[in-house]
């Protein structure tokens, strides 16, 4: 997992807003506190920053460095997980062709549960499926 640590020129803003899947999202969203479910294994209170529907990095508490705003929202409990598609895995970054993982520098294409395993969403290109043309 990457983290990134930089000294702040401008810290995220602190909202703890739920995360609104009828809508469009930032094209910078920051989501805080997931669980990252792959097929490297599973890492609980993670930071997944989104940035034009690429993930741009991943990591415990990550700080930003950044001029402009970027949205960001506590999903505490939430699991993301490789997305997959009428049985086509669309995230496959991994060196075996067996498991996806969601890494740095691939679009952000993944699902959404609850920790005891309800459904939530599944997003492409970081946008939730059915909202913003998708």
């Amino acid at each position: 997992m990457l983290t990134v640590i930089a000294l702040v020129t401008a810290l995220l803003g602190h909202s703890n807003s739920t995360l609104a899947l009828d809508q469009c999202l930032e094209d910078r969203l920051v989501l805080r506190d997931v669980t990252i479910a792959d097929g490297s294994g599973r890492w609980s209170h993670q930071d997944v920053l989104i940035e034009n529907g690429r993930f741009a990095a991943m990591g415990r508490a990550l700080e930003i460095e950044s001029d402009v705003e970027i949205a960001e929202m506590t999903t505490s409990g939430a699991v993301l997980s490789p997305l997959v598609e009428r049985d086509v895995i669309l995230v496959q970054a991994s060196y075996s062709t067996d498991s996806a993982m969601l890494m740095v520098g691939e679009d952000a294409d993944f699902s959404m549960s609850t920790a005891d395993g309800a459904h939530l969403a599944d997003f492409r290109r970081g946008q939730p499926i059915g909202q913003c043309g998708l």
